[in-house]
């Protein structure tokens, strides 16, 4: 994200559709999330973790629904572990280098709801 956007707070930045390419309701707002690991690294994890607590909230009214994006986000935080345990044999949470199985990594499920950090940034 450039500087200046990140000074700029919240603002309209994409103009959305419906898939089938019908305009949304005028009156609606939205708001977008960047779920994939080419986003900045904060801002995914905020996503993934906005998105798990939806998911939970409506379990009872949108099953199948909620279902979707948990299964969504558990399949992309095994392909974002997947890709950094295969840049590197050592678990990127671990202070003392110590080498870790994939299981060991944190990803934004694991770190469901907290405020704390997935990755320890001074050890990746």
């Amino acid at each position: 994200m450039k500087k200046k956007d990140r000074e700029r707070g919240l603002y309209g930045k994409y103009i959305l559709y419906k898939a089938d390419g019908s305009p949304v309701d005028p009156d609606a707002r939205y708001f977008v999330l960047r779920l994939d690991e080419k986003g900045e690294p904060n801002h995914v994890q905020a996503s993934r973790r906005a998105v798990e607590l939806y998911a939970y909230e409506i379990e009872d009214s949108h099953r199948q629904l909620s279902r979707n994006l948990k299964a969504w986000i558990s399949h992309l935080d095994r392909e974002e572990e997947t890709k950094l345990n295969s840049r590197s044999s050592k678990t990127p949470c671990s202070p003392s280098g110590a080498t870790g199985t994939p299981h060991s990594v944190p990803t934004a499920s694991s770190c469901r709801l907290s405020r704390r950090p997935c990755r320890d940034s001074a050890t990746t």
